[in-house]
């Protein structure tokens, strides 16, 4: 069996052992837009773990987050979408899911991670590593006026200077990383927050591909007020692979 799929399976069992200690301490959310099954699951099939706020499509590999849409305090933003309680003032959404648990409902849809951006030493100076991982389109439902709709995440992010929309709607699966905390071994994202970024903070579980870090150059885009719907509006953030990372549309 290949080296990294048996960190993946071991990602996926250090996840598993995190979901039932996690699943009764999740705070309630706003009622999310309603959206019909896509599929019943097949009777013999092993039934998904239970993951607050996220819902699993195996078949079409769709994975659906809770969210909410906040109002950021900062005139840039860093992030889509960020846990409550970390990064609202430079976010467009809070997602009530642990991140673990949207690492782990991605897994189960066949995505294997790849790895946030990093830095490494080479012949005295410091190298970005960018993101990397398997493409994930994201996706934003919610209702408006009346009607639940369902929009690409790109159109809610235009750049700062010049008012363009952010180029696609295309995320990397970086999986963000295990650290070492007070002789624990934590999902890095859990601690940060950091969901799906726009920018790299080195935790990401969703990074956009550039090598762009949260340290310094991130002030890039903002939000596109004229499209967003009003702060604590209830949101589903929709992920399906796809098959370009590096989409030009």
């Amino acid at each position: 069996m290949a080296t990294h799929t048996l960190t993946t399976l071991a990602t996926a069992a250090a996840l598993l052992a995190a979901v039932g200690s996690t699943a009764r301490s999740q705070p309630p959310a706003p009622q999310p837009p309603e959206t019909p099954p896509t599929h019943t699951q097949p009777a013999d099939a092993a039934p998904d773990p239970v993951l607050p706020h996220v819902r699993i499509d195996r078949q079409q590999q769709v994975v659906e987050l809770d969210a909410t849409v906040v109002q950021p305090t900062e005139e840039w933003i860093e992030l889509l979408a960020c846990s409550p309680k970390t990064y609202q003032y430079e976010s467009l959404l809070t997602v009530h899911a642990r991140p673990n648990h949207v690492h782990l409902a991605l897994l189960l849809i066949g995505l294997e991670p790849g790895r946030p951006m990093s830095w490494h030493e080479e012949d005295g100076r410091y190298v970005i590593d960018p993101p990397q991982g398997p493409g994930v389109a994201v996706t934003l439902v919610y209702e408006k006026q009346g009607q639940t709709v369902e929009v690409r995440a790109n159109e809610w992010i235009v750049h700062i200077e010049t008012g363009d929309m952010m180029p696609n709607n295309h995320w990397l699966f970086a999986g963000s990383t295990f650290r070492q905390i007070d002789d624990q071994e934590v999902y890095a994202a859990d601690v940060s927050g950091a969901v799906l970024s726009l920018v790299n903070f080195g935790s990401d579980v969703l990074a956009r591909p550039t090598d762009i870090s949260n340290k310094g150059g991130g002030a890039m885009w903002t939000a596109n007020e004229a499209v967003i719907p009003p702060a604590d509006t209830p949101v589903i953030i929709r992920l399906r692979p796809v098959e370009d990372q590096h989409p030009q549309e």
